[in-house]
Formats: C-alpha cells, sequence, structure tokens
C-alpha cells in the first residue's frame, strides 16, 4: 500500500536451531554484542543544519531518535559486525564496528556515522509507554467540552488528508505536532478517552487522531485499552489495522495480515505474519472473515485488481 500506509514490510525473525529447540549459537546470531549495548549519540551537519541522532542499543532491538521522531529496529540476524534489522517493517543493513571508544556505524544509504557513548539512556529512547491515570468521574459540561475538541480537531485533520496534494503530508505536520501535544495533555489528566464516558464516536476519533501523531509510545499506552472499545463499537477491522501497524512499527511482524505492500515492481503482497499458519484464527477470534477474502477486498479496492500474495518470508 506505497504511500497509503507508512507501516510497512516486517520481515522475518529466523529461527535457529533443530527440533530439540534453539542452541546457543543460534541465540547468538540474534543478540547484539555486550560491548555495543547502551546510549550512543551523534551530532553532525546536514544542508547547514544541526543534526543529531540518539541510540539505545538493546540485546535484541534498537530504538533510535532523530529528534523528531522515536523508531524501533528489530534484529533480524547479526554476522560479525554485520546486522540485518527491520525498519518499519523493511529490511536495513547495518555494518557496526568499534573504534576505540566510539561505534562506527556504516549505514545502508552508505552514510558512516561515529558515535559516542553515553553515560546514561536519555528518555527520548527509553521506549516505555506513558503514565496514565485511572479512570474518573467528570463532570457533563467537561465531557462535552471535551467531545467538542477532539471532534474538531478529528474534522480538521480530515480536511487536509482528503486533499490530494503533493504537500499534504508538509501540512499536516503542524497539525500533527499541536494534535500530539493536546492528547499527551488530555490524557495525562483524565486518562484515556475511553467509550464508557466519552462515547464510541469521541473515542474512536481520538484513536485516529492518536494513529495520525505517529508516536510510538501514545500507541503503545492506547492499544490495549482502544482493543475493548473498537470491539464494543464494531469495528473490529479497524483495531486490527491498528495492532498490525504497531507491532511493524515496534520491529515485529503483524498479527493479522491487515498490512500491504508493493515491490519495486508494483506487485502486492502482505507483510510478513506472526503464525501464518494461525493468521485465519486469530480473526475468526475478533470477528472477521478470512485473510483470503481480505485480500481480494484490497486488490479490488486499492491495486486495481492485482493479486495480493503471500510470500515466504526473508531467510528462511
Amino acid at each position: 500500500m506505497k504511500n497509503k500506509s507508512r507501516n510497512l514490510l516486517a520481515l522475518l525473525l529466523l529461527l535457529f536451531g533443530c527440533s530439540g529447540g534453539l542452541t546457543a549459537d543460534a541465540v547468538n546470531e540474534r543478540s547484539l554484542p555486550k560491548d555495543w549495548l547502551g546510549a550512543w549519540h551523534w551530532e553532525g551537519k546536514e544542508d547547514g543544519k544541526k543534526v543529531e541522532l540518539y541510540l539505545n542499543i538493546e540485546p535484541e532491538r534498537i530504538v533510535t531518535h532523530d529528534g523528531s521522531s522515536l523508531l524501533v529496529r528489530g534484529v533480524i540476524r547479526r554476522s560479525g559486525d554485520h546486522v540485518v534489522l527491520r525498519k518499519q517493517g523493511l529490511k536495513d543493513e547495518w555494518q557496526v564496528t568499534r573504534d576505540g571508544s566510539a561505534l562506527r556505524i556504516a549505514f545502508q544509504d552508505g552514510t558512516i556515522r561515529s558515535f559516542e557513548r553515553l553515560h546514561r539512556i536519555p528518555q527520548l529512547v527509553r521506549l516505555e509507554p506513558l503514565h496514565l491515570p485511572p479512570s474518573r468521574l467528570i463532570r457533563p459540561d467537561r465531557i462535552r467540552e471535551i467531545q467538542a475538541e477532539i471532534d474538531s480537531r478529528f474534522q480538521e485533520e480530515q480536511k487536509i488528508l482528503q486533499i490530494e496534494t503533493a504537500d499534504r503530508l508538509e501540512k499536516f505536520a503542524p497539525l500533527r505536532r499541536k494534535n500530539r501535544e493536546f492528547l499527551e495533555q488530555l490524557i495525562g489528566k483524565v486518562g484515556w478517552i475511553d467509550r464508557d464516558r466519552f462515547g464510541a464516536k469521541t473515542s474512536l476519533q481520538a484513536i485516529a487522531i492518536a494513529k495520525h501523531t505517529d508516536d510510538l509510545r501514545l500507541m503503545m499506552t492506547i492499544l490495549p485499552l482502544a482493543e475493548r472499545d473498537f470491539q464494543q463499537a464494531g469495528k473490529a477491522r479497524m483495531y486490527a489495522i491498528l495492532y498490525d501497524s504497531v507491532q511493524l512499527d515496534l520491529g515485529r511482524k503483524q498479527r493479522y495480515g491487515t498490512q500491504v505492500q508493493e515491490d519495486e515492481a508494483g506487485s502486492p503482497f502482505v507483510l510478513p505474519l506472526e503464525n501464518p499458519d494461525r493468521v485465519d484464527d486469530y480473526l475468526r477470534a475478533i470477528g472477521l472473515p478470512p485473510l483470503d477474502e481480505y485480500r481480494t477486498q484490497i486488490s479490488k479496492a486499492v491495486f486495481s485488481g492485482k493479486p495480493v500474495q503471500i510470500r515466504p518470508e526473508d531467510g528462511r
């Protein structure tokens, strides 16, 4: 679904070992070396502007922040200094070496940067959900005020997103930042905008606004809460899309098969599934039809009838 979703191909986590389970060597091939782990920082200039990049390297994932957004790369496999990662579902290869006290990384695009170790992990690369206060009773007039504010912001977003112009996303960026600040401040005071207190319409609008913020911490926070509201509102497909996109953003595979991508030849395919043999069971459990039916629907609706393939996962 090129340019229709930023949640793209989640490549596989390789399975190693024999029928007896994972071997010690197999585990090491997915684990990053201990002397890489921790927080790192690079600072430089690009197009005359100061640029900073922070890394939080964990055993099986790398959390990065470029000054504006948080991004997670999951480790697919490592062979020596060569690391294969998945970034928002796309395969991403790094060459990582120690250079004295620094960490030298040659990125897939040919860029080479030397990172200095930080003594502590900055908050901006700590992958933690936001703190939410428990739900409490709210005055009816305050509820109406919140409902009106969320509806206004939702409608404003829709007007921009429905305009097919080249600069649409550029125009949307300031509104996205403003709405992210609004939501984080609001839920920090009243808790999640749940269906029971605010109604189905307002709850679903709040979820849509949250999704558009591209704030991974916010999405991690609301995903378990949104599941109940989506299900009660009869919006299982919307929940499945939300769940899958968050998993891909976390460097994982999708569960329900809602995320589809085109290859370089324009052929659409379902992004890798966490358990292909059970995907229809997962869909049935939330009241959705089998994956083949969804593939047929999205083929007609988005890809001009091109068949949406299910492909073997990379490296298996």
